[in-house]
């Protein structure tokens, strides 16, 4: 059982707080509701049932030194290769929800890579490649910012250094 104040990624909603956990009668049972609240959406409210946390895509936090050995590993990552729009999307959506760090890198590297080729020939993206690539970069940036206790505006300069140095 997750503690109050635990931080954890909730699939596509990104980072939460644990804030209480709350005892809800549904019918004639009573079951237990970890409240999350987003790190950076106030007024949002999520309950999740305890013992559900996995099916229901929440897991820990990475640590900070997971986070830096993620950011040492993100130049060997290889971005999907995937050419059809609703193919690319479908997938990138499923990666997005099952949370893994790694692919969240891939996504935003793919779609990073794709946006530079379309702008080359004149073009844009389409507005649902910008919004997997918005929302894949929310998820795993917000994290970064929680766990090494920086702005969310602070990660990309902070990548980028850690990858240069």
């Amino acid at each position: 059982m997750l503690a109050v104040g635990s931080m954890v990624m909730y699939g596509k909603n990104g980072v939460c707080s644990v804030k209480e956990i709350v005892d809800k009668k549904i019918g004639k049972a009573v079951l237990q509701y970890y409240v999350l609240q987003p790190a950076y959406k106030s007024g949002l409210t999520f309950f999740v049932p305890v013992g559900q946390e996995s099916e229901l895509k929440m897991q820990q936090v990475l640590s900070a030194d997971e986070i830096h050995a993620l950011i040492r590993k993100m130049p060997t990552l290889k971005e999907f290769e995937i050419e059809d729009e609703r193919e690319r999307r479908d997938a990138f959506e499923t990666l997005i929800a099952q949370g893994d760090r790694d692919n969240l890198v891939r996504i935003i590297k793919t779609i990073y890579k794709l946006r530079q080729q379309r702008q080359s020939c004149g073009k844009k993206l389409c507005a649902r490649d910008e919004q997997i690539y918005a929302q894949a970069q929310k998820i795993l940036y917000d994290e970064f910012a929680v766990v090494l206790d920086i702005e969310p505006d602070q990660v990309v300069p902070m990548i980028i250094n850690a990858i240069e140095s």
